[in-house]
């Protein structure tokens, strides 16, 4: 049996009267992680709320190479409906890669300081 993955849809729009607004869209369990079937299951799930693909501005996922491969990715699978579609790089992975860059230089154990508070 294969490991499913559980794929959690948040989109992030802004209204004049309440401004930026996140909401979680939808969850949905996939077999396969292959690009091609995660970006179907996105635009399945985005036109199911009535919402129009050609009207994403921005796709945020992990940096996986699923995601954001140049050939074959979720991001150029997306790119194919909306040529206007802009990559958002996710926020969590860019701050991890940069403190643990940092920590490398600095003259203290950050692991053992961490582990002591």
């Amino acid at each position: 049996m294969k490991n499913r993955k559980l794929f959690a849809i948040c989109i992030q729009h802004f209204s004049a009267e309440l401004g930026i607004n996140q909401k979680l869209l939808d969850f949905v369990e996939l077999n396969d992680e292959h690009p091609t079937e995660v970006a179907d299951m996105l635009i399945t799930s985005i036109t199911s709320h009535g919402l129009d693909v050609k009207n994403v501005s921005a796709y945020s996922a992990d940096n996986a190479s699923v995601n954001y491969g140049c050939k074959k990715s979720v991001y150029t699978e997306l790119k194919k409906i909306n040529a206007d579609i802009v990559k958002a790089n996710c926020n969590a992975h860019i701050i991890h890669n940069t403190l643990r860059n940092i920590a490398h230089m600095l003259d203290c154990d950050v692991e053992t300081i961490v582990m002591s508070i």
